[in-house]
């Protein structure tokens, strides 16, 4: 029970968190030019 009633409250944040902190992430890149670069173009995860 204590380890079940953080784990159900936290896993969602966190995973919400971690999504956001990436489209930050996304937002913050060069654009290099007038055109958004593709999923692959973009730079790795680092």
């Amino acid at each position: 029970m204590i380890v079940a009633i953080p784990g159900t409250t936290l896993s969602p944040y966190l995973f919400l968190w971690r999504s956001a902190h990436r489209v930050e992430e996304l937002r913050a890149e060069e654009l290099g030019g007038s055109q958004a670069p593709s999923l692959e173009e973009r730079s790795p995860r680092g």
